[in-house]
């Protein structure tokens, strides 16, 4: 099976009664501790200003942007929803992969809920579990901390994959299908991210379009669009050139949750500065 295939058959098969206790109340907090993030990013003038970005591109849109007063297409409204999110600093963060799963992964299934594509409450912890777990592994894959000084965000890198799991949780995608839309995703992964100086930083505009993309991905899938599955498992290629560890996307997959080893931070801060604080 290949690396996708994988991926995709533990996020279309993983089951809320398997999971420990233990990881469903991890799931819980990390749920609220992003959704404080959420309401808080809109009153910051960052946050202020991409909601008036996405709020111009769609009209009579009816969709609810969670934490603004204005209505979106769903991939527009988790934009402005991730994006707002991580611009706060307060967003969860896994130390050894370098990425704040939080602000892609829950304001993606929220927003799934919203649009009513959850039947269940445990269907959207199932979710989130695997969107988790693939924005976590990919950080630990191009192994986050040493490439984030070497210009790639983790996260960045990340995030349409793991969208794309939780988007394909939410429109109830077969194996087949979910590794077409991971595939998707990953060919709209780069992880380049310059240091942008100034007032309104572009970096969150950027992960918001890439989780945006992750949403794209499978619902283009769900409509019949197909994937590189093999993307992964080829020799040579842009994403080889940072995948350096490709058996991480898969070592104990399922075995272990790494949601259950993500922290969360007490201060706005990117968390190697939490110590000064």
């Amino acid at each position: 099976m290949s690396l996708i295939g994988s991926l995709a058959e533990f996020v279309s098969s993983l089951e809320a009664a398997t999971l420990h206790a233990r990881v469903m109340e991890h799931v819980k907090m990390h749920i609220l501790d992003t959704i404080g993030a959420m309401l808080a990013g809109p009153h910051t003038p960052e946050g202020s200003a991409i909601g008036k970005f996405i709020e111009s591109l769609d009209d009579q849109a009816s969709h609810p942007v969670i934490g603004y007063s204005f209505g979106a297409s769903l991939p527009h409204a988790v934009f402005a929803e991730c994006a707002a999110t991580r611009c706060t600093e307060i967003d969860d963060i896994h130390l050894g992969s370098c990425t704040t799963p939080g602000s892609v992964v829950v304001p993606t299934a929220l927003s799934l809920a919203a649009a009513g594509h959850f039947q269940k409450s445990a269907d959207m912890l199932c979710a989130i579990v695997a969107g988790y777990e693939l924005l976590i592994r990919m950080g630990l894959a191009i192994d986050g901390p040493r490439v984030l000084y070497q210009g790639v965000w983790p996260t960045y890198m990340g995030a349409p994959m793991a969208s794309a799991a939780v988007t394909s949780r939410g429109l109830k995608l077969d194996t087949r299908t979910t590794a077409h839309a991971l595939a998707i995703a990953l060919t709209m992964s780069t992880g380049a991210a310059g240091r942008v100086k100034g007032p309104l930083s572009s970096r969150w505009i950027t992960l918001g379009a890439a989780v945006e993309q992750g949403v794209i991905a499978a619902l283009a899938a769900s409509q019949g669009f197909a994937g590189d599955e093999a993307l992964l498992d080829k020799d040579v290629g842009p994403l080889q050139t940072t995948i350096k560890a490709k058996e991480k996307l898969v070592e104990s997959l399922g075995g272990e949750f790494l949601i259950t080893h993500t922290g969360l931070k007490p201060y706005p801060s990117s968390r190697q500065a939490l110590a000064a604080i």
